[in-house]
């Protein structure tokens, strides 16, 4: 008799990301259960759309992560693993957008874009 298999848990690595705007930010959940949860992603009440985003990334069939981040994107993100056993489980990250390095009193800025071609990524240092 196979016993009843559900969702272990669903782990937060930081509960508050921050990153410049214009880099990239990773917000990583580790999610343990029988069989392995699907995890999808909402801010607010909307889904986060990994499948058709240059974006916003689904790496490791949890972790979250965001291309080229706008002061928009700042906010809680929620990660929802489900195996369709009992109930999916929750769990929230902060995303914190900070303005762009600035260097030399201000006069000078400095800061990262990352583009995306494919399936590679490519920082670009201004």
């Amino acid at each position: 008799m196979v016993g009843y298999l559900r969702i272990r848990y669903i782990q937060v690595v930081d509960p508050t990301v921050h990153a410049n705007e214009g880099s990239l930010a990773t917000l990583r959940v580790y999610v343990s259960g029988s069989p392995r949860p699907d995890v999808h992603w909402k801010r607010g009440r909307r889904t986060v759309d990994t499948a058709n985003s240059a974006r916003f990334r689904l790496l490791d069939g949890a972790t979250l992560q965001v291309v080229g981040v706008r002061r928009s994107d700042e906010g809680v993100y929620t990660a929802v693993a489900d195996n369709g056993r009992g109930r999916p489980r929750e769990a929230m990250v902060t995303l914190a957008v900070d303005e762009p390095t600035r260097w030399g009193g201000g006069e000078r800025q400095s800061y990262s874009r990352v583009i995306s071609v494919g399936p590679d990524l490519e920082v670009l240092k201004c």
